[in-house]
């Protein structure tokens, strides 16, 4: 079949196209980052959060899912959100716990600092603990809060700097390890899996199907499926995104790509009608508008063509068949 094919190549990164769509003030689910990142080094993640911070716009971590990892790590996770929810403090923990020795060695630390630097230090476990149980283990956190305080002492920035530097250090590190992790990968693999059973579903109920039958089919839990659905309609921005600007046409140009693309989409679908018996093409170019009328209903068509309803829609279905076969 010699038929024109219609070809568009989008320049643009995932993350670019979403940075576009985001409004300033507005907030963003951090698996939605991640997706959008998916492929990209630590850079393009600093690079994002930058950009993030300038426009106002928030990364909602309450989606990003905890204990990603599958190892002992997962399970250490669990135990230091108990403790900082049971708020007994570290001297609870095992003499010869990793964590313990590393506190009791910030605080002869603090002891020792000047004044000043003691206070902004003592503020990183505090804000550390905001952010236990999201992939980071708690010592890892208190390590890059505290290397955030000193990067600040070095570049001289305000006191009233500090938390926010503090702030930004962890959750750039719980995002790089929720990539590490896999969360990016697994929430597009997810996506994709919901939306064809979805479609599946759809095709086979003749109706939409309920997150609890969606849940099945992908083998999750109902919850589970409403964060992918919660994600999916996250990442639309990707398709409301503000193209690119292009330079600007005049009328005639405009009206010459029309009547190109026009000419095209028309060629295509006499291409595939031409592949069903005449009176199927014409079952479908009724009810679809394809010969320039309003499109009509399957009642309309039957008395047009001299057939039952039931039996309009059974060629219809037929014929879309054949032609989602050849597209």
């Amino acid at each position: 079949m010699n038929s024109v094919e219609l070809e568009f190549t989008f320049d643009d990164t995932p993350w670019e196209r979403l940075s576009r769509s985001l409004q300033p003030g507005g907030s963003l689910p951090a698996d939605v980052l991640l997706s959008a990142l998916e492929g990209e080094d630590e850079q393009a993640l600093r690079s994002a959060l930058d950009e993030l911070r300038a426009k106002s716009v928030a990364v909602d971590l309450t989606r990003l899912p905890k204990y990603a990892c599958e190892d002992s790590r997962a399970l250490r996770l669990r135990e230091e959100e108990q403790l900082v929810k049971a708020n007994t403090g570290f001297s609870s923990l095992p003499e010869n716990d990793p964590l313990r020795l590393f506190y009791a060695e910030l605080e002869g630390a603090l002891c020792s600092a000047p004044p000043e630097t003691r206070a902004l230090l003592a503020a990183v476990p505090p804000i550390a603990a905001e952010y236990v149980g999201m992939g980071v283990l708690l010592m890892d956190l208190i390590q890059e809060g505290s290397l955030a305080v000193w990067e600040a002492i070095a570049a001289d920035a305000p006191p009233a700097d500090y938390p926010a530097k503090i702030r930004e250090a962890l959750l750039l590190a719980v995002l790089a390890q929720a990539r590490a992790d896999g969360v990016g990968r697994r929430l597009l693999e997810a996506m994709r899996d919901y939306r064809a059973v979805d479609e599946r579903l759809l095709s086979q109920l003749g109706r939409n199907a309920t997150i609890e039958e969606i849940a099945e089919q992908m083998h999750l839990r109902p919850d589970e499926a409403a964060r992918v659905a919660d994600a999916i309609r996250a990442a639309r921005l990707l398709e409301r995104a503000v193209p690119a600007e292009e330079p600007e046409r005049t009328r005639e140009e405009e009206q010459a790509v029309e009547d190109t693309a026009l000419f095209q989409m028309r060629s295509r679908i006499a291409d595939l009608l031409s592949l069903l018996p005449p009176d199927d093409a014409k079952i479908l170019s009724l009810r679809f508008g394809l010969e320039g009328g309003a499109p009509m209903a399957a009642p309309e068509v039957g008395k047009i063509m001299r057939l039952t309803t039931q039996e309009v829609a059974s060629r219809e279905a037929a014929a879309l068949a054949v032609l989602r076969s050849k597209a």
